[in-house]
């Protein structure tokens, strides 16, 4: 995934039919999916995320639960500094900063997601 002009748009990059995309950092449970994704999910026979620290999981949902999951390297874009937070298909555009770190572009309705995503460092907080 490579940003253009300083962003990256998750709707044009992610593949199949959604209707949010959520972010999870390295090393998160099983519990930790729940909460965020509202649904469970077993993330070792689907994913490395819950041991390794070069990859975020992007995973996509619709009406029906988890619609899709990418791994995602933490470089050229690191999602990490949103996880945690779940954002809908229509908004799921991202500014990059010059070090790598992808931002919430400040719209409304982004706005009011990023206010019910944590804001403290979830891999230091216990991911």
């Amino acid at each position: 995934m490579v940003p253009v002009d300083g962003r990256v748009n998750l709707a044009a990059e992610l593949a199949g039919q959604w209707d949010e995309v959520c972010i999870l950092p390295p090393y998160t449970t099983n519990g930790r999916a729940r909460e965020v994704l509202g649904v469970s999910v077993d993330l070792r026979d689907s994913s490395r995320i819950w041991n390794s620290d070069g990859i975020a999981l992007l995973v996509t949902m619709d009406d029906d639960g988890v619609a899709g999951m990418y791994e995602v390297p933490l470089r050229p874009v690191d999602f990490t500094p949103l996880a945690g937070c779940c954002f809908p298909r229509g908004n799921a555009a991202f500014g990059v900063s010059a070090d790598g770190d992808a931002f919430a572009v400040s719209d409304a309705e982004n706005a009011a997601s990023a206010a019910v995503c944590p804001t403290v460092d979830l891999r230091i907080e216990g991911w």
